[in-house]
């Protein structure tokens, strides 16, 4: 009989959660702590007991791992997209105050 594949758990991401995320990784960052090949497991460790302290919730080295690849390309496109703005000739400062503003959307969802 086949093994019964286990069941993928949604995991709604919130705010507070990608707040006490962050401060791990920039602490651990300032440390010294991220590699080539990403984050060293003590620090992977210390996200998921912070976000577990902060707001009671359980998360895996997936989900971060996971979130980290949805920030990074949402940013890349954000990039991509002021860039465009740029070579239409509005202007860097333009594009800046762009990022600046849309950082404080709900765009991370």
């Amino acid at each position: 009989m086949a093994a019964a594949k286990a069941k993928r758990v949604h995991l709604t991401w919130i705010d507070e959660m990608d707040a006490a995320l962050l401060v791990v990784f920039v602490e651990h960052h300032n440390n010294g702590d991220h590699s080539q090949n990403g984050w060293k497991p003590h620090v992977y460790n210390a996200a998921i007991k912070n976000v577990r302290d902060k707001c009671n919730m359980d998360i895996t080295k997936e989900n971060i791992s996971s979130r980290c690849k949805l920030l990074t390309s949402t940013m890349r496109s954000l990039v991509r997209y002021c860039h465009k703005v740029v070579l239409i000739g509005i202007g860097k400062i333009i594009s800046y105050q762009l990022i600046v503003r849309m950082s404080g959307l709900d765009m991370w969802r």
